[in-house]
C-alpha cells in the first residue's frame, strides 16, 4: 500500500496521540514504554536526519536511505525487509511492555 507523504503523516500522528492519551491514563502506559513500542520508526528518523545533516543536506529532503530501503537492498526483497521490520518492532515492543509490567510488580 502506497501512502505517500500526507497518508504517512497522518498515520504518524494518530499512532503518536494515540500513544500520548494512553501515557496520560492514571494507570496507563508508561511514556519510556510508549517509546519502545515505536523505537524502530524513531531511530530510523533520528538517523536518517542526522546522516543529510552530516552529508550538509536539508533533513527532510527526500532519499532512499531509510531502514526498509536498506534492508531491501541487502535482502533482495521487500517482503523480507517487513519481516526483519517486524520483528524487530515486536521484539522491541515486547521489551517496553515486560519492562512496564515488571516495573508494575515492583510497586
Amino acid at each position: 500500500m502506497f501512502l505517500g507523504d500526507a497518508g504517512s503523516m497522518l498515520l504518524g500522528y494518530l499512532i503518536v496521540w494515540g500513544l500520548i492519551e494512553a501515557s496520560q491514563a492514571p494507570d496507563g502506559l508508561a511514556p519510556v514504554t510508549a517509546l519502545w513500542l515505536v523505537a524502530i520508526p524513531l531511530m530510523d528518523t533520528l538517523a536518517v536526519m542526522g546522516r543529510r545533516l552530516r552529508q550538509g543536506r536539508h533533513p527532510f529532503s527526500a532519499d532512499r536511505g531509510h531502514l526498509h530501503h536498506s534492508l531491501a537492498r541487502l535482502l533482495h526483497s521487500t517482503c523480507g525487509a517487513l519481516g526483519v521490520l517486524l520483528l524487530l518492532a515486536s521484539l522491541l515492543a515486547g521489551i517496553g511492555l515486560v519492562g512496564q509490567t515488571r516495573v508494575q510488580a515492583l510497586h
